[in-house]
């Protein structure tokens, strides 16, 4: 019986230890290098490493057609066994931004 107490609370506590909360930022899309997807808001840089296949099947990032495109994103961060950080998106919307004349 102890045996199996302490089996199961092991499975919940790795289990917490390795879920994921999806996070959300505001940031203006700089472009793709071949290895990450980087936005920036103000004086502050985001890098991503993934991008979730239905982001790309709507926003190409690819290319430059969205460069200094405002977006809300949401990502996870996935932290592996070294302390190494993987920002991944998982969603993405394009912030409307009014300019003075139009207010």
């Amino acid at each position: 019986m102890k045996t199996t107490i302490a089996f199961l609370g092991m499975i919940l506590t790795s289990t917490v230890l390795f879920a994921q909360s999806t996070q959300t930022l505001t940031a203006q899309f700089q472009g793709y290098d071949g290895e990450v997807y980087m936005f920036a808001d103000g004086e502050d840089f985001y890098d991503f490493h993934s991008c979730a296949k239905t982001v790309l099947t709507t926003y190409d990032l690819t290319s430059e057609e969205f460069v200094d495109e405002v977006f809300k994103i949401s990502y996870t961060i996935k932290t592996d066994e070294d302390g190494d950080e993987t920002w991944n998106i998982q969603k993405l919307e394009v912030i409307e931004i009014m300019d003075e004349d139009e207010e």
